[in-house]
């Protein structure tokens, strides 16, 4: 009797092991398998195969695919205006960004940087033509998934953030074929087709891959007509762009009272003390560090009363919260806010430059962190002006200030050398005015000369605080 067991055994063994083998014969056969005809069979490989293991080239989620080149947005074609998008082997061209699902493709990690990748809009995959797998110059495609080889894609990053997509099905040990935008035809609009891989393809080939990040809902509207005209463009900068507040009130020398609105270029810190502003009051006048800075924005958020938690940038914010992303030069000679916007872009204002939603390159920045962050400084009278390379340090979920100029209420305070707008008080005025406020006859001799109207103004701007 137990030999007869044994015997059951062995063949119960050899059973288990023929099928395993065979199970891990039909995986690689699959992925070798470049005819691209339909099948049923899995193409990814089992748990068996001792296929090495690599991290993700991206991570699973929403992105833009936009060609480096064309500088223009993969999306499926609407059948000329006529909004087909959701049509079942409809082609693939190149349009100017427009915020629609349809240029939303979510990508899903199969194994070894293959990837499946998902229309938003229609649910469809993208995919090269049934019975087309090897042949040049064939329109990609948006079609019912099932799992097959001419629908899946390996990503392989060729520089910085720049991609080339390979169709699966078409890939053998000779050559490989590319997605790849068509030579011919006009920028918007250009089709998107395979081709043969080459090293010189004018860039053609090349993707950027654009993270669509979690928005909250909150998110302040991107409206850059309201910053970027007079006297706003000129009093604020990226700090109060980026918290949603064009002017402040100064709850000036920690003496509870608060004065008019105030609009001028400020600095982290400034909402907790007034009087640094000044730049020898400023809190960055012997050195600027990320962690200083960090440190004066939370004295401002408890000062002004807003939220600023930080945050990893795949997360949604709170209801009532949206996100900015905080950058410093890496000289650490000036820092820089973005701030995200209802359609997951970000937006960001340069001092007092214009309030835009593109990075150096002249791109729509969409993850800081990838966005080109380079400034070279600009020839201005022959002189060469600073250049600025930044890095993201965080991102923090914060509340707006909400706080906007108004001529009839608000107090502009500049430097004196505006070009554009007389401002109401010149810092200038203010830079004694520690010394007016202890001023005695005794020490006469050493008021600054200052014309009879600015001596007025403090004298006044004392009375005002009610010091």
């Amino acid at each position: 009797m137990k030999k007869s067991i044994d015997l059951m055994s062995y063949i119960i063994m050899f059973i288990v092991l023929s099928l395993g083998i065979v199970s891990v014969t039909i995986n690689k056969d699959t992925i070798k398998n470049n005819s691209g005809n339909d099948s049923s069979v899995e193409v990814e490989p089992s748990d068996d195969e001792q296929i090495p293991i690599k991290p993700k080239v991206i991570e699973d989620g929403k992105y833009l695919i936009f060609n480096s080149q064309l500088k223009n947005y993969l999306q499926v074609d609407d059948d000329d205006f006529l909004n087909q998008y959701l049509k079942d082997q409809a082609i693939l061209e190149l349009w100017p960004y427009s915020g629609e699902e349809h240029q939303i493709w979510e990508f899903t990690h199969l194994y070894s940087n293959v990837y499946k990748i998902i229309s938003l809009n229609s649910r469809k995959a993208l995919a090269i033509p049934k019975g087309s797998e090897n042949k040049r110059g064939i329109n990609l495609i948006q079609e019912e998934y099932i799992k097959i080889p001419r629908q899946h894609w390996q990503i392989k990053e060729v520089n910085e953030n720049e991609y080339k997509i390979y169709p699966l099905s078409a890939r053998t040990d000779d050559e490989d074929w590319v997605m790849k935008a068509s030579r011919s035809g006009a920028i918007d609009g250009r089709e998107v087709k395979q081709y043969r891989y080459t090293d010189d393809d004018n860039g053609l080939d090349l993707w950027k891959l654009f993270p669509i990040l979690p928005t909250s809902g909150s998110e302040v509207e991107y409206e850059p007509e309201e910053w970027n005209k007079s006297p706003i463009i000129q009093n604020t900068n990226c700090y109060s762009y980026a918290f949603n507040f064009q002017a402040f009130y100064a709850d000036s020398l920690e003496s509870g009272v608060l004065i008019d609105k105030i609009m001028c270029t400020v600095d982290p810190g400034c909402l907790a003390n007034f009087l640094e502003i000044l730049p020898a009051r400023s809190p960055y006048k012997d050195g600027l560090r990320a962690e200083l800075v960090l440190e004066n924005v939370l004295e401002d958020a408890e000062a002004a009363k807003f939220n600023f938690n930080e945050i990893d940038k795949y997360e949604s914010t709170l209801e009532g919260e949206y996100k900015v992303a905080f950058a410093m030069d890496k000289d650490n000679r000036d820092y820089h806010w973005y701030r995200q916007n209802p359609d997951g872009s970000w937006s960001h204002k340069r001092g007092n430059k214009e309030v835009t939603n593109l990075d150096a390159s002249g791109v729509l920045i969409f993850d800081p962190d990838i966005a080109d962050k380079f400034y070279p400084g600009e020839l201005i009278d022959g002189n060469q002006k600073r250049t600025y390379d930044y890095e993201i340090i965080g991102y923090y979920s914060v509340t707006p200030l909400n706080i906007f100029y108004d001529e009839e209420d608000t107090i502009i305070f500049d430097f004196g050398v505006s070009d554009f707008e007389e401002p109401d008080i010149p810092l200038i005025e203010l830079k004694y005015y520690e010394f007016y406020r202890n001023f005695s006859l005794d020490h006469e001799e050493e008021l600054p000369k200052l014309s009879y109207q600015n001596l007025t103004f403090l004298l006044e701007f004392n009375e005002t605080i009610n010091i």
